[in-house]
């Protein structure tokens, strides 16, 4: 079972409007408490990352600019996360991929911080296009999926 705070129903407003959530929780409970999340969009698709993944994403993104001035090859990296994805429980790969649905997603981030960053969304293009054109990107999307597990401590929500 997953507890998200005391029994309460509150209204919150959050970057994707003002809602009324059912036990609430506040900023100032779980080990989280009010973190700094940041979110791309690609196709529908929602990436969510902290703000710490992010950090780690700028700096490799600045290890390939520096290879790229020196003249260096472009280093062969694995991807930086957990990157936690969300769409429309139609989205062709919803299901088999995706940590969640779009209000998920909402009900995740209220209490939050929450800014708009440069974040690789994975498993936005498709099935059709990732996994039967691309093996190669299949191969590396992979290395995004993502646990329960790590949703819950990225989000601070609490097992029981």
């Amino acid at each position: 079972m997953v507890s998200v705070g005391r029994d309460t129903e509150t209204k919150r407003s959050g970057p994707f409007g003002t809602r009324k959530i059912k036990n609430a929780r506040t900023p100032k409970e779980g080990p989280n408490k009010m973190a700094k999340f940041r979110t791309c969009t690609n196709n529908g698709v929602i990436a969510i990352c902290s703000e710490e993944v992010y950090q780690k994403i700028e700096a490799r993104a600045e290890l390939v600019r520096e290879c790229g001035r020196r003249g260096l090859p472009r280093p062969s990296l694995p991807p930086v996360s957990p990157i936690f994805t969300f769409s429309d429980p139609n989205h062709s790969s919803h299901k088999l991929f995706h940590t969640g649905s779009t209000e998920l997603a909402r009900e995740l981030l209220e209490g939050h911080k929450v800014e708009r960053g440069w974040i690789w969304v994975p498993f936005s293009n498709g099935v059709e296009h990732t996994y039967v054109q691309s093996p190669e990107s299949a191969r590396w999307e992979w290395q995004f999926r993502t646990t329960l597990e790590e949703a819950m401590d990225a989000f601070g929500l609490i097992r029981n």
